[in-house]
């Protein structure tokens, strides 16, 4: 891959984001599913959230019975992987951290 991405067990790693990588496009226009880590760390595999149709972690009233599943699944395994940070950007953007902090920032920022 270029920039320095590697790729075992169908899952894409990037060691080092650094500036230029945060101030080049991201996104390509297709559904992306990240997991950010504090060290470097790999994993077996995770489902691809991104690819169920309006995927979200939100429950609303309406959420269907495999919708709930689904999020229960999600959340069993980010409890495993551990990941400091996921940003999934499917027909939702959902970004997840374990810093307080974060979320306030990301609030005032985008809300």
């Amino acid at each position: 891959f270029k920039r320095g991405w590697t790729f075992k067990n169908e899952i894409a790693y990037f060691n080092e984001l650094n500036l230029e990588e945060l101030n080049s496009p991201i996104f390509d226009n297709s559904y992306d599913q990240w997991l950010l880590f504090d060290i470097p760390t790999e994993f077996e595999s995770m489902r691809i959230y991104v690819n169920y149709g309006g995927f979200t972690l939100s429950e609303g009233e309406k959420a269907l019975e495999f919708q709930q599943n689904l999020r229960d699944k999600f959340w069993r395994e980010i409890e495993n992987i551990k990941p400091s940070n996921f940003i999934l950007c499917g027909d939702n953007f959902i970004y997840g951290t374990k810093n307080k902090e974060e979320v306030f920032e990301m609030k005032n920022k985008w809300c």
